[in-house]
């Protein structure tokens, strides 16, 4: 194996990783492959995807930039060596066997493939090619032409781990999508790539933990791992934010494929797909402020379920909660029904202290809850009193309002 020369300066450093492991270019690669764009017009400017191959068909994809170039002397004869660097250390991850795959095809295609990438070409499924080249709609991309396959069985991934990742990928490809300007070059490719897998790819199955009776899929997807009765208003979000995304990140997946295949889009189906990603921008930020209530609430939920093991493993028995005086959090589906509530208050001009409940209900079954409600249908008046009860509850025990407002004074829901 070839030693490779430094052509980064953080190459003679152990960078940590993602997943927290420790990886030092020029001592664990046996190959590296880079690609630079020129960031700033007229100057050398660049950034840089970089592609490590490790030992066990293992690769490490690395963002780099802004960089320029350096040039030092060594060694006794002065040797000239250029090298490019940056202010900050690079963006660097583990990548699956697809994604490499894809970033070869794309960057280059005058390499040859790595044998571990031979290998997982040679597995693709052979598919029957359609013969129209014309601009196709973007419905064509809602059934995956490219496997996205991921490395965890679907038995070890953890939902809310998951989902937590997955929630800040979507906040920061949110935040990407409004400053992407150039179809050829998104500003963090990385970012695009780890979404598609995290939102798209698929788990394989041990059939040693797969349960009797049960037909075995060969693979699932985030949203068919086992998601506990605490966690079904993440899926519900997770489920809305794939539908709104699916298509057009499948799309932005099959540029991977070879430059002959015929699901590989052309640049005006490209656009179609950056326009419709867009226009979903605004309906994507409501999902992910939703999807933060959800995920808030089930770490909560997690977290008190902790405590009570803790408690019960030390003095042998459960918490009696009522005696504890410790209640369980809010859910994100009770802070719509507080805000119909203090909809009625700001409506009717009265504080919080001098109505209650039952009379803003009756108020909001005859006046409506207003426009920026949609077409929200209130619930049975016990439901939505004891959803409203959660919320106030909450706000009293720590003095903060889910909706804003601070600090907030409400009468004991137990004593309404």
């Amino acid at each position: 194996m070839a030693e490779l020369l430094k052509e980064f300066a953080f190459e003679e450093f152990e960078l940590e990783l993602k997943d927290g492991t420790r990886f030092s270019p020029l001592r664990d690669a046996i190959s590296r492959n880079s690609k630079g764009w020129s960031t700033q017009a007229g100057m050398d400017v660049y950034r840089f995807l970089i592609v490590y191959e490790l030992p066990r068909s293992q690769f490490i994809l690395a963002e780099y930039s802004p960089c320029t170039k350096q040039i030092e002397r060594r060694g006794a004869f002065r040797r000239k060596v250029e090298f490019w660097e940056a202010p900050h250390p690079p963006r660097a991850e583990p990548i699956e066997l697809a994604e490499a795959y894809n970033l070869f095809i794309v960057h280059w295609p005058e390499q040859p493939l790595p044998e571990p990438l031979k290998v997982f070409e040679a597995s693709l499924p052979l598919v029957d090619a359609p013969a129209n080249t014309s601009v196709r709609p973007l419905e064509y991309w809602s059934k995956p032409h490219l496997p996205i396959r991921l490395t965890v069985p679907a038995h070890v991934a953890a939902t809310l781990d998951n989902a937590a990742s997955l929630f800040i990928a979507l906040l920061r490809f949110n935040q990407l999508l409004r400053m992407w300007t150039d179809i050829q070059v998104f500003p963090n490719l990385t970012l695009l790539h780890s979404l598609t897998g995290q939102l798209l790819g698929v788990y394989p199955v041990d059939p040693k933990h797969w349960p009797e009776g049960k037909k075995m899929p060969k693979a699932v997807t985030i949203l068919d791992l086992p998601w506990p009765e605490h966690l079904q208003d993440v899926k519900r979000c997770l489920e809305g934010v794939r539908l709104a995304l699916a298509e057009p990140l499948w799309c932005f997946a099959c540029r991977m494929l070879p430059a002959d295949s015929p699901y590989r889009p052309s640049w005006d189906e490209l656009e179609i797909a950056i326009a419709e990603l867009r226009s979903r921008a605004n309906p994507l930020e409501q999902l992910l402020g939703y999807l933060e209530q959800s995920i808030g609430f089930a770490e909560m939920i997690e977290e008190m379920r902790l405590r009570d093991a803790e408690h019960e493993a030390l003095h042998g028995d459960p918490v009696d909660r009522r005696r504890a005086g410790d209640q369980e959090p809010y859910r994100p589906s009770d802070l719509k029904v507080y805000a119909t509530w203090r909809y009625a208050l700001a409506s009717m001009q009265v504080g919080d202290k001098s109505i209650r409940p039952s009379d803003a209900y009756k108020w909001l079954t005859e006046y409506g809850c207003g426009a920026e409600f949609g077409d929200y249908q209130l619930p049975e008046y016990e439901n939505w009193r004891r959803q409203l009860n959660r919320v106030r509850n909450f706000i009293k025990r720590t003095g903060y309002d889910p909706l804003g407002g601070g600090s907030s004074s409400v009468v004991d829901p137990d004593s309404i």
